[in-house]
């Protein structure tokens, strides 16, 4: 999910239009804060949408101004990702294949070029089919979002009253009635008309009625009300350059999801304002104007930068101008310097400076969650943080997170594994609630990570992770003594005995890939069962079941197996054949681990990964890609995952025929695979028994 308070437009229309509507605030001209700080990009096609210095920053200066001072920690998070989040588009920062390159997604073209030294995109013009040259955009890339997994390009979307698709469609459904000058004012397009639902459950055969159309033109309808709703904004251009494959995919392949329906126009898509520049940049502003139905934006920094975890600096900087005060604070003497050093933070509120952005949560209060919180805050006072809530605990929720989940009711089933654990990447702050390490304990996000000091990638501290013994150090801290045989029950330079291998094992999915739960805790068969989460241990152990691992750890704890699930199958065979599309992303990408492959052997993976190749979900496909292409067995053999599943029948029939090749007449009854080839007849009977429930993690 992208955001619980402003939901994608793909993923629930009606009240993503409202949303829309009421909240994805677009960036008008160049407007210019008085911290000095400019808004985004200027745009000459949209009217004046600046209201004012009330909104404003004044208190920020922007990372350059910590430069001098602090010279290290600003070189250190120069290198970071977090840098590189949000950047103005440039020869430097633009990594996508550019020049030349045309993409297609339903049979509509996207066509990349260079002008002026812009980079530019032809396109079908949202709310169009983009057939003829009137139904097209030529827009400028105005700024790119992600360097390390996912590159995504914003464009600005025109005007709707001014030179654009938005006009025609006026024209052609909307004129008969809204007639006037060439704005929505004069049109009696009132504000308040726009800021509010313009299709819902309740209203749909009402408004479907008023413009004599049937229940089929709804969605064309949504589209050309969006038309003209949606003044001079900053857009996604529906296409990701996949960093780590150096490939193009589409952005309704980039999370998992189940297979949509094709568009009948192009759809509207992720507005910067939607709430993307909430943490994908510092303190954002955004207002819209009553009076002229427009809008501004500016942030005080693009990137997450300096003053996004440490808090506004110019109090700051001008009292350590001062010689007499700096060393004075320096002493303790004088003016309490407003600065925030998260690392001097009590946990919880060290965690609440991470949080804000590495959470699921939806804030309490009307209004924009940057204008109630700032670094040093408690986050909990201001939103509220997604646990998983049964329906007794559901009742009780506050009612900003009791309107979320009736907006959204699916919400806390795709975000979590059942047994409580958050699933969606990034929503590291979720997990950590669950661990009794920060319940009971004082662990914060600064245990393991640094900003300063850390890898450029993770952020994680010297010693947070490794392949040998030095990598346990981070919870050797504070649990010291347990590195040992006769607590891991593996050797020591295995990767069994590395604690997160076991107690924060890699079952969050997002970025087309499986990360790390940030829940601590330890591997349980029973859990595993009821909750449907991969087990720890099968996820190394790939060809035992889980009655296995239920005996296994009760041996190691000299209690009572818990009742093992029906089927004796390897929970690997079980769940990537039969499981929810979740349990299969997790399965594929596991099939392919190097740890799991050296405990399980790495040779028959494959079979059961060559099975997922025609998935029916782009994003589980993706990954088993991913994983074959890392094997030299299938070398010079390439597919694109986004093709449909029928087409992909024959990729798989040549990958698995490399497979049998090499597994020459190995046995492996307990996985079905017998004189090297697997139970055709076994598997399709599991693949009958396939959980097609909806699944979305969509972070």
């Amino acid at each position: 999910m992208r955001a619980l308070s402003a939901p994608s437009l793909r993923h629930g229309p009606a009240l993503a239009l409202a949303l829309a509507v009421a909240c994805d605030i677009a960036d008008g001209p160049e407007h210019v804060r008085p911290a000095d700080r400019t808004a985004l990009p200027a745009d000459t096609e949209s009217p004046d949408g600046a209201l004012g210095a009330d909104a404003a920053a004044p208190d920020f200066l922007g990372s350059d101004s910590c430069r001098a001072c602090h010279p290290a920690a600003w070189e250190s998070w120069h290198r970071s990702h977090h840098r590189r989040m949000t950047q103005p588009a440039t020869d430097e920062t633009v990594l996508g294949d550019w020049e030349g390159t045309t993409l297609e997604r339903q049979g509509r073209r996207f066509r990349l070029y260079r002008e002026d030294g812009r980079f530019m995109v032809d396109m079908p013009a949202m709310g169009t089919e983009g057939r003829h040259p009137t139904d097209r955009w030529q827009r400028p890339v105005e700024m790119t979002t992600g360097s390390h997994h996912m590159q995504l390009y914003w464009l600005r979307v025109p005007w709707a009253d001014g030179n654009s698709p938005g006009a025609p469609l006026f024209a052609e459904r909307c004129a008969r009635c809204h007639t006037g000058e060439a704005t929505l004012e004069g049109r009696r397009l009132r504000p308040a008309e726009l800021r509010r639902p313009v299709l819902s459950p309740a209203s749909d055969d009402h408004i479907l009625a008023v413009h004599g159309l049937g229940a089929a033109d709804k969605a064309r309808l949504t589209d050309h009300v969006q038309a003209l709703q949606h003044t001079d904004r900053l857009a996604q251009l529906p296409f990701a350059w996949f960093v780590r494959e150096q490939r193009w995919i589409h952005e309704d392949d980039s999370f998992l999801q189940p297979p949509l329906e094709d568009e009948e126009v192009q759809p509207y898509t992720e507005g910067w304002s939607d709430g993307c520049d909430r943490c994908h940049s510092v303190e954002p502003w955004a207002a819209f104007s009553e009076e002229t139905a427009t809008a501004s934006a500016a942030v005080a920094e693009l990137g997450i930068a300096c003053e996004a975890c440490h808090g506004p600096g110019r109090a700051h900087a001008t009292a350590q101008r001062d010689p007499l005060s700096r060393y004075a604070s320096h002493l303790g003497l004088g003016a309490v310097d407003d600065i925030v050093q998260p690392a001097a933070l009590a946990p919880d509120r060290a965690n609440s400076v991470c949080g804000q952005c590495h959470a699921e949560l939806v804030p309490l209060a009307t209004g924009r969650l940057s204008d109630a919180f700032a670094p040093g805050d408690d986050l909990h006072a201001v939103a509220h943080v997604w646990q998983w809530e049964d329906d007794t605990h559901r009742a009780a929720l506050p009612p900003a997170a009791q309107q979320a989940l009736d907006a959204e009711p699916d919400v806390l089933d795709n975000a979590f594994w059942a047994d409580g654990t958050v699933r969606i990447a990034g929503r590291d702050l979720n997990g950590m609630l669950a661990t009794a390490c920060v319940t009971e304990g004082e662990m914060s996000c600064l245990s393991c990570h640094s900003l300063h000091g850390g890898d450029p990638d993770d952020q994680l501290k010297p010693g947070a992770t490794g392949a040998g013994p030095a990598g346990d150090a981070a919870c050797l801290d504070c649990h010291p003594g347990l590195d040992t045989p006769a607590h891991t029950h593996h050797p020591v330079e295995s990767t069994g005995a590395r604690c997160m291998n076991c107690h924060m094992p890699h079952t969050t999915i997002g970025l087309l890939t499986v990360m790390r739960a940030h829940r601590v805790d330890s591997p349980s068969a029973e859990r595993s069962r009821f909750s449907g989460r991969p087990s720890a241990c099968n996820l190394c152990h790939l060809d035992q079941s889980l009655a296995w691992t239920a005996a296994t750890l009760a041996d190691w704890s000299g209690a009572s197996a818990s009742p093992a699930p029906a089927a004796a199958v390897p929970q690997s065979f079980d769940q990537a054949l039969r499981g929810d599309a979740a349990q299969r992303a997790v399965w594929a990408w596991h099939l392919g681990w190097a740890p799991a492959q050296a405990a399980s052997g790495s040779d028959w993976p494959a079979g059961l990964l060559i099975e997922l190749v025609t998935d029916p979900y782009v994003a589980v496909r993706t990954i088993a890609r991913a994983r074959l292409q890392e094997d030299a067995r299938f070398a010079g053999v390439d597919w694109d995952p986004a093709r449909a599943p029928a087409e992909l029948a024959p990729v798989q029939a040549r990958l698995r025929a490399r497979w049998q090749q090499s597994m020459g007449g190995r046995n492996l009854p307990a996985l079905f695979i017998e004189n090297g080839v697997m139970d055709e007849q076994k598997v399709a009977r599991w693949l009958l028994l396939r959980d097609d429930r909806d699944v979305v993690v969509n972070e």
